[in-house]
């Protein structure tokens, strides 16, 4: 049996035509013989991304999202 669990988040509407909204979710991969398996953890999230933001602040704005669990 399958489990998949789903997530509605609703996005504010002076972001959504001028940023692009990426789904995220934390996954560790490890291959078992022949077979890769991948597993999810954590809870899944929506980071934001603005279309005036340099790679550099993306960058940023990635790494304290995944240290911290803040979403941005």
């Amino acid at each position: 049996m399958t489990m998949v669990n789903l997530q509605a988040d609703e996005v504010p509407e002076e972001e959504s035509s001028t940023d692009i909204i990426v789904p995220v979710c934390r996954i560790e991969s490890t291959e078992v013989g022949d077979e890769l398996v991948v597993k999810v953890f954590g809870d899944p999230f929506l980071f934001v991304l603005h279309k005036v933001d340099t790679l550099l602040e993306i960058k940023g704005n990635e790494a304290r999202v995944m240290q911290f669990g803040l979403e941005h």
